[in-house]
């Protein structure tokens, strides 16, 4: 991933037109991850209806999709590398489709797809609700003060560590030197004081502005759900139990070749 990829990281800063409450996006998201961790590593087209979920949140909350690709592309590569050894350990051969493959080859796009249904679903969820929002909706529910603003703390002191870097290559690059290994401590140096200079100053601003270690109060009305909430929650949980329970692809395909022929 580029710098100016990883800089662009206003689609978590603010929550995007959604009407659902935060805790009910949360709650069908985690539901959502339970269902497609659930499946058996050798049940791999099972899974392809639940796709449906985060195709369906990414274009009801507008998330741009060359954002949300480029940030699952930069994980990808770690979860094959993960996945790849599972053919060599698991060389038991099987029909699958009318060929012959390795067990371990449909484990292994087993954990592909498994990873490609979660992530954007994760990552389309906390764009909706906004990391603020996510935060806010963790401290309603009874997460300790102390993990939420570690947490909140964490991400934007990340984006000033992104915001910074990006700053100084910049500059580097306007004043037409290349960053290489030999000049990258020159680099490391003054972005960790400027960071530091910076994060003393938002301490400071917090401490002036009366902070005492937590940055949201408890109020009921984060927890109440409307009749759109409901609905959303009921229509997801019934679709996701379906999908669980019944071998969707195969009922489709045998009502489309019953209407065919």
């Amino acid at each position: 991933m580029r710098l100016k990829d990883l800089y662009r990281t206003e689609i978590y800063d603010e929550r995007r037109g959604t009407s659902f409450s935060p805790i009910v996006l949360l709650a069908v998201t985690l539901v959502y991850t339970v269902a497609v961790v659930s499946f058996d590593r050798y049940q791999t087209f099972r899974m392809l209806p639940l796709a449906a979920y985060p195709i369906f949140m990414g274009s009801f909350a507008c998330v741009s999709g060359r954002d949300l690709f480029r940030k699952i592309l930069t994980v990808l590569p770690f979860v094959i590398f993960i996945g790849i050894w599972n053919p060599f350990f698991d060389t038991t051969r099987t029909e699958y489709l009318g060929i012959m493959i390795s067990m371990g080859w449909i484990s292994f796009f087993s954990l592909i797809l498994k990873f490609l249904l979660i992530v954007p679903a994760t990552l389309i969820m906390v764009a909706a609700t906004g990391f603020d929002g996510l935060c806010r909706t963790a401290a309603s529910l009874g997460l300790p003060d102390v993990l939420v603003t570690q947490l909140f703390l964490l991400q934007r002191y990340i984006r000033l560590l992104v915001e910074e870097t990006h700053n100084i290559v910049r500059a580097r690059v306007f004043r037409g030197g290349k960053i290489t290994i030999a000049n990258a401590g020159n680099i490391c140096g003054p972005l960790l004081l400027r960071c530091l200079s910076r994060s003393e100053r938002i301490h400071s601003a917090l401490m002036c502005r009366g902070f005492g270690g937590q940055l949201y109060h408890k109020h009921g009305r984060e927890n109440r759900l409307s009749v759109h909430d409901l609905i959303f929650v009921l229509t997801w949980g019934v679709f996701f139990s379906m999908v669980r329970m019944f071998d969707m692809p195969i009922i489709i395909g045998d009502l489309i070749v019953g209407c065919v022929f």
